[in-house]
């Protein structure tokens, strides 16, 4: 029993860690494309 409370734990935990960096990913994409949104505007706006 207990070896198989361990092995859920740990699928669990990895899970969990894997969850958090596809999150973190997605953050990083969001980020990425908020700047290039305001690097695009200004370049626009000195452009003008």
């Amino acid at each position: 029993m207990e070896a198989v409370m361990e092995t859920s734990s740990v699928q669990q935990r990895v899970a969990r860690s894997a969850r958090q960096k596809v999150e973190q990913l997605e953050k990083k994409k969001k980020k990425k494309k908020k700047m290039l949104r305001l690097l695009r505007r200004v370049g626009g706006e000195r452009s003008d």
